[in-house]
């Protein structure tokens, strides 16, 4: 009857927070604003690449160009060039000429800000590249990863596993996506994030969300008490020896999972045997 009533709770938690709660999807971060009215301009024809040399490719991604304290020069959607997608990008400045100017790509398809290698200097009129830049774009690329936690989120509701501490910034990531713990049998938003646990992420869309850890503490060890725990798998952790009706949420359902099943990164629900 417990058991009942606990997945009762459960399931009305979730719709309401479904009705209460909204995911922005991708939607562009308020520094990508360039200023208005600046004197100068030229243009770079570009393509953007992830880490694993994929081109951004996706509608909705964006183009943005910094200049060396930070501010926005220029934003550019995805348009069809002779080769393919690309990025026509119009950067402006006060100045005929400056330096240090600094890229980021927004890729829709996963809804990640990503930091590009490549810099390039500002010339009043000029065309990157010089020669045929609309049919041999610039290529830029993806500055490798931090150290991270992957979850893999699909429309709706998606149970997600913590397995390391995160650092300031993965932890601004977590708070962003309005996780919701399990604590003292209730279910509450999370802004502490607790490595070794599992929470509850929504999202209206598929998306891969990534969170900066700190390698240097290791792969957390599930902290349980007695009855419904959240928590979190990765191999090498050490399983809680008395969890028992370990359940995923797999496809809009709960279902019973064994033990050597269970996948890296996910977060599952487990009932802990009272400690005698």
């Amino acid at each position: 009857m417990k058991d009942t009533l606990f997945t009762l709770s459960l399931m009305s938690l979730l719709l309401v927070c479904q009705f209460l709660r909204g995911d922005a999807g991708v939607t562009l971060p308020d520094e990508w604003s360039p200023p208005v009215g600046l004197q100068y301009n030229m243009t770079l024809y570009a393509q953007a690449l992830r880490e694993d040399d994929t081109p951004v490719e996706t509608a909705g991604s964006r183009l943005a160009v910094f200049d060396a304290k930070g501010e926005c020069r220029g934003v550019a959607d995805l348009m069809e060039g002779p080769s393919g997608k690309l990025f026509s990008l119009l950067v402006c400045s006060d100045m005929p000429a400056e330096t240090g100017f600094s890229l980021k790509v927004l890729d829709a398809e996963t809804g990640e800000t990503i930091d590009l290698q490549e810099t390039i200097a500002f010339t009043s009129d000029a065309i990157l590249p010089d020669e045929g830049g609309l049919f041999h774009p610039m290529q830029l690329h993806a500055v490798p990863d931090a150290p991270s936690v992957r979850w893999e989120l699909k429309p709706g509701w998606s149970l997600v596993g913590l397995t390391h501490a995160l650092t300031e910034a993965g932890t601004e990531a977590f708070q962003a996506l309005c996780p919701i713990a399990l604590d003292n049998a209730c279910y509450v938003q999370c802004l502490v994030p607790k490595a070794g646990q599992g929470y509850w992420v929504f999202s209206r869309a598929a998306k891969t969300v990534k969170l900066s850890v700190d390698e240097t503490q290791g792969i957390a060890t599930p902290v349980t008490v007695p009855g419904w725990n959240l928590v979190a798998y990765a191999d090498g952790c050490a399983w809680p020896e008395k969890a028992s009706q370990i359940w995923e949420w797999r496809d809009g359902c709960f279902a019973l999972v064994a033990k050597e099943n269970l996948e890296e990164g996910r977060g599952y629900l487990t009932l802990m045997r009272m400690m005698y």
